[in-house]
């Protein structure tokens, strides 16, 4: 007969990965919270002005423009300029055709506390002037974020349909052009 007495079992194991797991916790979420302070925010009121990737129109850019609310969660009156997907013609030179009919507000956008700013299916219906003309819906999405308080990026994505009074619609897109803007005066 074996009459040897077993000692207990430690504890000091489970409780050292215990406190392990802890720590690494800890860290992970002091990380995650510094890292949302780090994220770059929009200055509070700033107005924000800048330019998509169209190629220049008589020497014209197609612009971006938004302003900042007083809390610096939302972009205010967020404008893009296009000359849309279905074609146009005609650029008188020396006069910017980026203006009217070609400039698409898409409005208000929430920003996130890590400064990233989205919004999708921004309908815009325009009916052109005159007798037997179309009716032109453009739909818009918006990403993007800022890269510092006076700096942001992002895309501008849309699709446009034309629709005539008496014939088939056609449409086009999606397409995407990116924008890059930055706080007027700085």
């Amino acid at each position: 007969m074996d009459y040897r007495v077993m000692a207990p079992r430690s504890t000091h194991g489970r409780r050292r990965s215990r406190t392990r797991a802890a720590a690494l916790l800890t860290a992970a979420m002091t990380l995650a919270v510094a890292a949302t302070a780090l994220a770059a925010h929009p200055k509070a009121g700033g107005k924000y002005s800048g330019a998509t990737s169209q190629a220049k129109i008589e020497g014209f850019s197609a612009p971006v423009t938004f302003t900042v609310s007083a809390s610096a969660t939302k972009l205010l009156h967020f404008t893009y300029g296009s000359l849309g997907c279905l074609g146009s013609g005609g650029f008188r030179p020396g006069v910017n055709p980026f203006t009217g009919g070609s400039l698409y507000p898409v409005g208000t956008i929430s920003v996130a506390a890590n400064g990233h700013f989205a919004i999708a299916k921004v309908k815009q219906t325009d009916k052109l002037k005159g007798k037997d003309q179309p009716t032109l819906v453009t739909v818009t999405a918006v990403t993007g974020k800022f890269t510092s308080a006076k700096r942001a990026s992002g895309k501008v994505t849309f699709t446009q349909t034309d629709i005539p009074p008496h014939a088939k619609s056609f449409s086009c897109g999606p397409v995407t052009r990116t924008f890059t803007v930055k706080i007027k005066g700085h």
